[in-house]
């Protein structure tokens, strides 16, 4: 510890944001009336340095990191949260960002998690916009149309109105109307593409340039 004497105020600088993690400790100790202060701040500071170790590590996963996941559990559509995390980890995407999105989207890990849902919320990470999830949906989600060469992804409508489920659960831009104009103007297609989606009134305007 450095403990050169300070004989003037021009020797003092005061740290960025130091003002602001001390307010925040006061809070917590006042709060909580710890009978050891200093352990009180010794597991305070711990954690809130490993919290931001935790933050610092999450980044937003490629499309092609999304699709390997998927990939590796499309046959199982619900499976215990820690199986998500193998299959995340080993398409290269960090325990950190899937833990992330898990507690921002609050979901129920107390039972087997949707794949496909998880899988959805990661997606939104590197999405700014409704129109952007559906496109990378149709990427991560979707199949390549049959025939020599493939072609445009199709994605069974059964899929796409559990994904657009999830995002109304968190989006209040994909309302229940939103929902059932999409259902009902996709009823008797097994797959759709993301143009005959577009075509969708409810939602052309969020995938105009499709």
């Amino acid at each position: 510890m450095d403990v050169e004497p300070i004989y003037c105020a021009e020797q003092i600088v005061v740290p960025a944001g130091l003002d602001e993690v001390l307010k925040n400790f006061t809070k917590e100790a006042v709060r909580r009336q710890p009978q050891d202060l200093l352990a009180f701040a010794a597991k305070y500071f711990a954690d809130a340095a490993a919290l931001q170790r935790s933050i610092s590590a999450v980044e937003a996963p490629t499309q092609q990191q999304l699709s390997a996941a998927f990939s590796s559990m499309r046959a199982t559509p619900a499976v215990p949260l820690a199986d998500v995390e193998a299959a995340c980890v080993a398409a290269g995407i960090n325990a950190a960002t899937l833990a992330h999105v898990v507690k921002a989207g609050n979901v129920n890990t107390a039972r087997e998690v949707s794949v496909l849902e998880v899988l959805l919320l990661l997606l939104t990470m590197r999405c700014g916009s409704l129109g952007a999830v559906l496109r990378g949906a149709f990427d991560v989600f979707g199949e390549p149309a049959a025939g020599e060469g493939g072609g445009e992804p199709r994605l069974e409508v059964p899929t796409l109105l559990q994904l657009l489920g999830f995002l109304g659960a968190r989006d209040p831009e994909v309302t229940p109307a939103l929902r059932d104009s999409a259902s009902r103007a996709l009823e008797g297609h097994v797959t759709v593409t993301l143009k005959a989606l577009a075509g969708v009134p409810a939602l052309a305007a969020k995938l105009a340039g499709v």
